[in-house]
This record gives C-alpha cells, sequence and structure tokens, in this order.
C-alpha cells in the first residue's frame, strides 16, 4: 500500500508526463470501490428486488 498524501501527489507527477492514463482524482474510485452498503434502507422502506444480484450479472453476461 502507498500512503495516500505520497500517491496524489506521485500520480499527479506521472499523469502530467502521461507515464499514468488516469488523474489523481481517480484515486477516490479505486479507494472506494465498493463502499456501499444498501441494507438499511432495504429495511426502512420494506424494498425488495426483483431480481437478485447474480440473475442482474448474469443478463448483463449474456449481452
Amino acid at each position: 500500500p502507498v500512503p495516500h498524501p505520497l500517491a496524489r501527489p506521485l500520480l499527479g507527477m506521472l499523469f502530467k508526463y502521461r507515464i499514468a492514463n488516469f488523474p489523481p482524482p481517480e484515486l477516490d474510485h479505486i479507494q472506494f470501490l465498493c463502499a456501499v452498503d444498501g441494507s438499511r434502507w432495504v429495511q426502512d422502506v420494506a424494498w425488495k428486488p426483483h431480481y437478485s444480484m447474480r440473475e442482474t450479472i448474469r443478463a448483463v453476461q449474456a449481452e
């Protein structure tokens, strides 16, 4: 792991010289890739999806 305060300036320099192909703000998308938990919302509004995550992924892969 690279400390975040070092990674951002380093990536900025790499991006500036076209060594990296994404800018420093993209680090947030990598760092917090999957940080969503909808369980509380599902409980509060009594919502149930029509399709499971597995069914959804399989449907997308089939296209």
